[in-house]
């Protein structure tokens, strides 16, 4: 994995979701279940414009 700082925040925008967010950020849709694990998140779950999350 590449960009980025560990630990580092992102702002949800509309549209998103965290396989794009992943496959963007660390060119992988592998960093997704990172993601989620850092946000207490499942895969599935919805975002939300204006959510903050962690980054790995």
């Amino acid at each position: 994995m590449a960009a980025g700082n560990p630990g580092e925040t992102y702002v949800i925008r509309p549209g998103d979701t965290l396989y794009q967010i992943s496959l963007n950020r660390y060119g992988t849709v592998a960093a997704m279940e990172q993601i989620c694990a850092l946000n207490g998140i499942s895969a599935n779950e919805i975002i939300y414009p204006g959510q903050v999350i962690v980054l790995p």
